[in-house]
């Protein structure tokens, strides 16, 4: 139970820590990119107020569901980070694997259907941002989880329901809006 979240059966983000200083003690003999995404419920705290806490924790087990479900390989983990915030930690993967991933979580989300009047969307969406890289000396995990919050907050501002990449040199062009 101390790795797993009691809501949803994900790791939790304590259990993310530990596989960050696994992943740093390993990748100083390899040069393997890490993708690391933080995936937000939009307009949550609305969701919860309209439609009830009972009917939130159904969404935040759906929605975990669903991710565990897009993630398949054994290297790979997906964690709840924390309230309505996910994350995704996908082992020797590139920018162009990392961009079709996030295409899959968009279309995941929307497949469930979840509806919510109070969002400009009519349903619940997701915003991503995420981060590709190898982790060095020069870039540590904390460097990395920076870049893809900063993306995930360049996600919100640009209107929700979409993914943003950041890299350690800075915030990549949208090469396709998500919605």
């Amino acid at each position: 139970m101390a790795v797993r979240d009691g809501l949803t059966n994900l790791y939790n983000r304590r259990y993310l820590e530990e596989v960050w200083n696994l992943l740093v003690r390993q990748n100083h003999s390899e040069d393997v990119k890490i993708a690391f995404f933080m995936i937000d419920i939009d307009y949550f705290k609305l969701f919860n107020d309209n439609y009830g806490h009972q009917d939130g924790d159904d969404v935040l087990k759906r929605v975990a569901h669903m991710l565990r479900a897009l993630v398949r390989r054994i290297t790979d983990s997906v964690f709840r980070y924390g309230g309505e915030e996910f994350s995704i930690l996908l082992y020797g993967t590139n920018e162009e694997t990392s961009l079709q991933f996030a295409e899959k979580i968009i279309r995941g989300m929307s497949e469930l259907h979840i509806p919510h009047r109070k969002s400009p969307y009519r349903q619940l969406t997701l915003s991503i941002g995420y981060c590709c890289e190898i982790l060095t000396n020069e870039t540590s995990p904390q460097d990395i989880m920076k870049c893809a919050d900063e993306a995930l907050y360049q996600a919100k501002e640009g209107g929700r329901n979409r993914y943003r990449l950041y890299g350690t040199d800075g915030l990549k062009p949208e090469k396709s809006p998500a919605n």
